[in-house]
């Protein structure tokens, strides 16, 4: 079914962004630049501390923008494969890996005991001159290649789509081809894994010899990459249905955002938070309309140009109905704003949330790291970050307003799927 597929996507992203802009009282961290430009990230009092794990962040400064044309998913698949070596071939107790669109994110957790051995068994495996699993990369090339697509997985498709254009790498990482080997992942692996290209945010010191020892790979040469561009965003709004061969309805929606730069970025927070309470509460607790809604706004994956987003997923009778609420909420906030009462409430769950939450290690060799990627102060401050989203409040309605204007929303389901043309008047239909 799509929904579990959705869900885990939209929870690690959402977990993404949450760390990303939550944060936790400002800590202090230590930055060092080496001559061969690795970044080394030490969050303050954490490498002489005496906890049992001891957690470690390697960020690489590609993602799957980079990818060339004819080899789009490469960057993912030379990620999987380095999870793969990294999980069963080091002493790393748990091993989290994501590939994001401007970026590659590794978490370690290791033992205390264990770490100074990872270390050498992570340099080990950065400084190899090709990843040998021949058979394996095949297997996985054959396996995205033949699987069988998620029936309702059009309409996230034809979504990005719309958002995007269809030349823009964002869209194009729903389309890779399959057709490289081996020998492209290792020409990936020896020229985006190099120092310059790297970052690490540890909790305990980094020996002076990590990537430091001989290499047949060229350590020096500098990554050279091209970032992804903004799209040029297609005015008005549309609307497409895809006949799907299943027994549910996938209705989505979305438009571009301000990114972390830009103003209006807190005022989408806080309409995301808003709204994955809201549509919860009014599609699925109070009229049982739909099986899941996700509210998705994916600042860190996307970070040119993030789309604000909204999935949910129905009986197909219902389709109309659930869609019909969500634009009326939608209308309604960008003309009148939340209602007070209701702002309040979610600032008092983002602040419970954050005391909650405290302050953990591992949570802050994270963030550090974004930090420092970022070079934006409020992601490891919470006070600052709570401000910033109370003072975003009052922008919201122009904010949203502005980013209705250029709504796309893509259906996929089968025959029986409701849309009533009262609700689409405002929208475009295109075959």
């Amino acid at each position: 079914m799509i929904r579990k597929k959705r869900v885990y996507l939209v929870v690690l992203l959402t977990v993404l962004l949450a760390s990303a802009s939550a944060g936790f009282k400002a800590v202090a961290s230590s930055v060092e630049l080496r001559d061969d430009g690795l970044t080394i990230v030490y969050p303050k009092s954490t490498t002489d501390n005496n906890e049992p794990i001891q957690y470690v962040t390697l960020i690489v400064k590609s993602g799957y923008t980079h990818d060339s044309k004819g080899k789009i998913g490469l960057m993912g698949l030379t990620n999987e494969l380095l999870y793969y070596i990294f999980r069963y071939e080091t002493s790393a107790s748990a091993v989290f890996h994501r590939t994001y669109a401007e970026m590659s994110i590794f978490n370690f957790e290791v033992s205390r005991r264990n770490i100074e051995g990872f270390y050498k068994e992570l340099d080990d495996i950065l400084r190899m001159d090709a990843i040998m699993l021949y058979d394996f990369c095949n297997s996985l090339v054959l396996y995205k290649k033949f699987a069988p697509q998620e029936p309702l997985m059009p309409a996230v498709e034809k979504l990005a789509l719309r958002l995007y254009g269809s030349e823009h790498p964002y869209y194009l990482v729903y389309n890779r081809e399959h057709n490289f080997n081996i020998a492209d992942v290792n020409k990936c692996f020896r020229s985006v894994f190099r120092p310059n290209n790297m970052m690490i945010s540890t909790s305990s010191k980094l020996p002076e010899s990590f990537l430091r020892r001989p290499t047949g790979k060229n350590f020096q040469k500098e990554v050279k990459q091209a970032a992804a561009q903004s799209p040029n965003h297609e005015d008005g709004r549309t609307f497409d249905y895809t006949l799907a061969h299943d027994n549910s309805t996938l209705v989505c929606m979305g438009f571009i955002a301000p990114n972390m730069e830009e103003e209006g970025f807190f005022s989408m927070v806080f309409v995301q938070k808003y709204l994955q309470y809201k549509l919860t509460e009014v599609l699925r607790k109070r009229n049982g309309l739909v099986y899941y809604v996700d509210v998705n706004y994916n600042a860190t994956e996307q970070t040119v140009a993030p789309a604000f987003k909204i999935y949910f997923q129905t009986l197909p009778e219902e389709a109309g109905n659930a869609l019909s609420k969500t634009l009326q909420l939608l209308e309604s906030i960008a003309e009148e704003g939340i209602p007070k009462q209701e702002e309040e409430y979610i600032l008092k769950k983002e602040h419970k949330r954050l005391e909650l939450r405290g302050e953990s290690l591992k949570v802050m060799v994270y963030t550090a790291a974004l930090k420092t990627l970022y070079d934006l102060e409020w992601i490891d401050d919470a006070e600052m970050y709570l401000a910033k989203l109370e003072n975003s409040r009052e922008q919201v309605p122009k904010v949203l307003s502005r980013g209705l204007k250029r709504l796309k929303v893509s259906v996929a389901g089968p025959k029986g799927t409701v849309l009533d043309d009262s609700i689409l008047q405002n929208l475009r239909k295109e075959d």
